[in-house]
């Protein structure tokens, strides 16, 4: 609802300026909240990948640990 009143505004304004201006901004600010979206959107998908990664190194970890410990042969 807030980004119909928003568009109403905009469009109000233009016709009382006469003026595609206040249209062309809003388009401006539109396309710098999606660019901006999708960065995000990138870098939370690497933080995902990260987040796997970490997921896998912990349980190999716990793995190795509940396995007891390495024979004192395998150590040298």
């Amino acid at each position: 609802m807030m980004c119909r009143n928003k568009l109403d505004q905009v469009i109000e304004q233009a016709y009382t300026q006469h003026s595609f201006r206040p249209i062309m901004d809003l388009a401006c600010k539109e396309e710098a909240a999606l660019a901006a979206y999708e960065r995000a959107k990138t870098q939370l998908a690497h933080a995902e990948e990260r987040c796997s990664a970490l997921r896998l190194a912990l349980a190999y970890e716990k793995t190795l640990m509940m396995a007891g410990p390495l024979p004192r042969k395998r150590l040298n």
